[in-house]
């Protein structure tokens, strides 16, 4: 109310622009913080992608590394076969020469070596073969109180695992034949030296290396 009594008149209109001009800038200042708040989120998503991207780099390396770890855990697990082999050839080779020993322990004399050859990498036995052991068969059927010891051999080239059983076999097809033809297999004992008295350094001496010693003892003639 003015002095006197008489009443202001407000007009509308004149405040009109004023409004809407603090309008304006009230929606501007909320579409500024919008695209501040836009900003904000997609730098946090492009560094999230890039740990993301950085991730997916490491692992993808893990891949061959498992392929690699694979691989040494089957050479690890073809070398403890190997040491279990080598292991069990030596406690075999053990127990031949404990065999070898108690025969010749008894009070016995070495009467006879007979030998037969084998070819490379050969255990069984040719027609040659057997006609050398038909002789031994015959000399031991005719003496009761002989005792046979088997020593089978081989060259150099090889491992000393394999070359064990490839005399082991040569030894044990000489064995099969004696006792398919008449003799007593308590008469017999086996030992392989694999290549351990191998002195072929040539191909003759590799050959002659390639055989089984048939040892004929004579039981009290020592």
């Amino acid at each position: 109310m003015a002095k006197g009594g008489k009443k202001m008149h407000l007009d509308k209109n004149k405040f009109k622009p004023f409004v809407l001009g603090l309008g304006a800038i009230l929606l501007g200042v909320f579409l500024l913080s919008g695209c501040a708040t836009q900003g904000y989120v997609n730098q946090k998503i492009a560094e999230l992608d890039g740990k993301v991207g950085k991730l997916s780099s490491e692992v993808a390396k893990i891949g061959p590394l498992e392929q690699k770890v694979a691989k040494n855990d089957q050479r690890i697990t073809a070398l403890e076969g190997k040491v279990d082999g080598l292991t069990k050839s030596v406690g075999q080779l053990q127990t031949d020469v404990k065999a070898l020993q108690a025969a010749q322990s008894k009070e016995s004399s070495l009467v006879k070596t007979s030998v037969v050859h084998f070819g490379l990498n050969k255990w069984k036995l040719t027609p040659e073969t057997t006609k050398s052991l038909a002789d031994v068969v015959a000399q031991v059927k005719k003496t009761k109180n002989y005792q046979v010891v088997l020593e089978g051999h081989a060259d150099r080239k090889g491992s000393q695992a394999y070359n064990y059983k490839l005399g082991e076999k040569r030894a044990e097809a000489v064995l099969r034949y004696l006792v398919a033809n008449g003799v007593n297999v308590s008469q017999t004992s086996l030992i392989s030296w694999g290549k351990d008295q191998a002195k072929g350094k040539d191909k003759k001496g590799r050959a002659a290396d390639r055989r089984v010693e048939i040892k004929l003892y004579g039981i009290g003639e020592k």
